[in-house]
């Protein structure tokens, strides 16, 4: 959270997408949240845990002090991100920083992050999302690579943000994470239609192939050749495979996820 602005109206957006977040990530307890506040200095307020105790959003206040980006993104790296480097429960779980950042309208934006904590993110393997508040530059992040900037707005922000973790989550960034899945209007549905199409055109290939070979079945195969009293017909024998040497349609083995 970012503590710098005097704007208390701002102050009570930050927490709602907080409060939007715990309501969110937590009722699986795979996933953790933590909660750093800044402004020239960072504070670690909440270490990072399955449960979060939204009182102490209660507590926090606006100190109208210095801006310090750098400080929160180096307090979340090396203070909570890498210390997990050396715990194998922790190490691969997913790890996103949803950076808050108010900018000052009476001066100019707030300068993009330096390249070097940039760096220091991805070293820790840290996804960084930043939620802009009033005025932040689209420069911002250019030094952050993978991350995302999110300029507020009341009505899409939260579930931009909530999207933007379920995506990082579904592309498979890092699987051992769990997540609320999302559902959408296909979903589970689409799949099953596949698979009913698949199976009604193997069948279909199938019943057309029986009949083709059941025709010409004891018929033969007639072969014309040219003779001196005009075409004359001869018949060869259609070598047929074996019924038990076909493999049956398994309408079993087709999975639908």
């Amino acid at each position: 959270m970012d503590l710098s602005s005097s704007s208390n109206d701002i102050l009570q957006k930050q927490k709602k997408i907080i409060r939007s977040l715990t309501e969110y990530l937590l009722p699986s307890t795979s996933n953790e949240l933590g909660l750093i506040t800044y402004s020239d200095l960072s504070n670690i307020d909440s270490e990072l845990s399955p449960k979060f105790n939204n009182k102490i959003l209660d507590k926090i206040e606006n100190n109208g002090r210095r801006q310090n980006v750098s400080s929160a993104i180096t307090v979340a790296s090396d203070n909570i991100f890498k210390k997990r480097n050396n715990d194998e429960k922790l190490k691969n779980k997913q790890r996103v920083l949803a950076l808050f950042v108010v900018g000052k309208p009476s001066s100019s934006n707030p300068q993009a992050v330096p390249e070097r904590y940039g760096k220091l993110l991805q070293k820790n393997n840290v996804l960084t999302v930043i939620i802009g508040f009033d005025e932040v530059g689209n420069d911002f992040n250019k030094n952050m690579p993978g991350s995302k900037l999110l300029k507020y707005s009341e009505d899409k922000t939260l579930n931009e943000l909530k999207e933007l973790m379920q995506g990082w989550h579904d592309i498979g960034i890092n699987k051992n994470v769990t997540m609320p899945q999302r559902t959408n209007k296909y979903g589970a549905g689409f799949g099953v239609y596949i698979g009913i199409s698949l199976i009604i055109i193997i069948m279909g290939v199938f019943v057309a192939l029986y009949f083709f070979f059941k025709k010409h079945q004891g018929q033969g195969n007639q072969v014309q050749y040219e003779h001196d009293s005009g075409f004359v017909e001869q018949k060869i024998p259609l070598a047929l495979p074996n019924s038990s040497d076909q493999d049956p349609v398994n309408r079993n083995s087709f999975s639908s996820v």
